[in-house]
Order: C-alpha cells, then structure tokens, then sequence
C-alpha cells in the first residue's frame, strides 16, 4: 500500500496488516499500533514519537531518520531493520529484538533497553547516554565510535565478542560496581564481568 506523507496521528492500528507498506514521512504520532504488522515496510523519515507499538513486527523494515521519541517498542520486532539515524530518545525497548539491526548514528539517550536482543546490531557512532542496559545482549554487536555516558545501569548485560568496544571505554565499563558487573545474563548464562574480559 502506498501511504506516503499520510497523516495517522492518533490512529488506532493494532493489529493492522501493513507489510511492506510505503510510509515514507508519514505521521503515526500518538497512535496506538501494538501488535501491527509492519514487515519490510518504508518508514523513512516518518514520525512515531509518542507511539504505541508493543509485540509489533518491525522486523526488516525501514525507520532510517525516524522520530520515535517516547515510543513504547515493548517486545517489538525489529530484528534486521535499519534505525540508522533514528531518534530513540526516551523510547522504551524493554525485550525488543533488535538482533542484526543497523542503528548507526542512532540518538538512544534516556532509552530503556532492559532484556533487549542486540546481538549482531551495529550501534557505530550511535547515542547511549543515560540509558538502562540491564540484561540486554550485545552479543557480537558493532560498537565502534559509541557515546555511552551516565548509564543507568548493565547488570547481566553481555559484551561477550562485540567489535569496537575501546579500552578506555571498556576500563569505564569495568569499573562499574560488582552489584552490577556480577551479574548473570539469563540467557546467556555469563556475567558482564565475564563478558567484558574475555579475549
């Protein structure tokens, strides 16, 4: 469907199909999409902030330069979508699968990233200031060039094999709290600590 720069601000669609649906710019502001169907759709641009899109499959779609400020991505599906550009700040991706996901240059400041899948995502030159990465996996992610300033906290969180992670960040990263740093990852069944010194 083609549904460029069309207004949906406040629009109920949960559960709506709109695979592979041409929203370039569009404006989905203050909607209520949970469980919406947005596979491989064109979001480029458009503007999500304030949006409700748990358990929504996201998953391989394209949300380049989007804004979702404040949108709630609870268990969402993104896995393989590109969020390059995209302004995450105060979003909540509690449990979303953002495995393979492209969120370079991403702003995610203030986001809750708590149980996220980001194994495989590049974050390069992506915003992480303040946010909360308790048990997220970042198993093998990306990280060149990340600011990562103030968080919230990365109990259980595991760097295990991630790429570009710098010493001096990782010497930051290291001098967490053992209340923190001790902590398994539940699915992974390895500390961050572990996580961050294996070679």
């Amino acid at each position: 469907s083609r549904l460029r720069e069309v207004n949906l601000s406040r629009s109920e669609l949960s559960t709506t199909d709109l695979r592979d649906a041409n929203l370039i710019s569009a404006n989905v502001n203050n909607s209520y999409a949970v469980r919406a169907d947005l596979y491989g759709a064109n979001l480029l641009g458009a503007n999500i902030r304030n949006s409700r899109l748990k358990y929504a499959n996201l998953a391989k779609a394209n949300l380049s330069q989007t804004n979702l400020i404040d949108a709630e991505l609870v268990y969402a599906n993104l896995k393989g979508a590109n969020l390059s550009k995209a302004s995450l700040r105060q979003a909540s991706l509690y449990r979303a699968n953002l495995a393979g996901a492209n969120l370079q240059n991403a702003r995610l400041s203030g986001a809750t990233l708590q149980m996220a899948y980001l194994t495989g995502a590049s974050l390069r030159n992506a915003r992480l200031n303040g946010v909360d990465l308790q048990g997220a996996d970042l198993r093998a992610a990306d990280l060149s060039g990340i600011e990562m300033e103030h968080l919230t906290s990365i109990a259980g969180a595991d760097f295990s094999h991630v790429q570009g992670l710098g010493d001096d960040l990782r010497s930051k990263l290291l001098g967490r709290t053992a209340a923190e740093l001790d902590v398994w990852n539940a699915f992974t069944r390895r500390t961050t600590r572990q996580s961050l010194t294996q070679v």
